[in-house]
């Protein structure tokens, strides 16, 4: 058994507080300050604390998040203010990407959203610190296939689904 925690949450990997903070602030914004009141009702009492002291609370650059508390606050965000449809994270994703294709017009390909979102990789993954995330866009016979997937992190095919739904949504608004 390992004595040193912070060799397993290495291992686990993390999240960036600065991503997690844009998150929460894109959805205070988009629904006009309601969502912060909603979520402290609706968030257990171990994702308050880390809502207000890890993600809202930092100033360091560089801070991050146990893979494992970012996933279960990015799934709780999306449960508490819809129930967990995924629309949340969806509309979240597909602002932050299109924020990153409109001050980056290098990686729009006009009238190919593949190649678009194929550019959006880095973006995507750059939030992630050690973590295996594998990104795949290619095209297909039925348009294109978009694969997310962290490796042995069942919980989070949910939120890489309406996330990666989102970044689809950019890239093909602005191809």
């Amino acid at each position: 058994m390992c004595t040193d925690m912070s060799a397993v949450n290495e291992r686990m990997g993390r999240v960036s507080s600065r991503f997690l903070r844009t998150v929460v602030e894109t959805i205070h914004q988009e629904t006009a300050g309601a969502a912060l009141p909603r979520l402290r009702e609706g968030l257990p009492p171990y994702l308050r604390t880390l809502l207000h002291h890890d993600v809202l609370g930092t100033h360091e650059r560089d801070a991050s998040v146990g893979l494992d508390a970012a996933l279960d606050l990015l799934l709780s965000l999306d449960h508490v203010l819809c129930g967990g449809s995924g629309v949340v994270t969806t509309r979240i994703a597909t602002s932050l990407a299109s924020r990153v294709l409109s001050h980056s017009a290098g990686l729009v390909v006009p009238g190919d959203a593949v190649a678009t979102l194929q550019h959006l990789r880095a973006p995507f993954e750059q939030p992630f610190i050690g973590v295996p995330l594998q990104f795949s866009a290619r095209r297909s016979d039925d348009g294109f296939a978009l694969e997310l997937c962290v490796p042995n992190e069942l919980r989070a095919a949910r939120w890489l689904g309406s996330a990666g739904l989102g970044y689809a949504k950019a890239a093909t608004r602005f191809s």
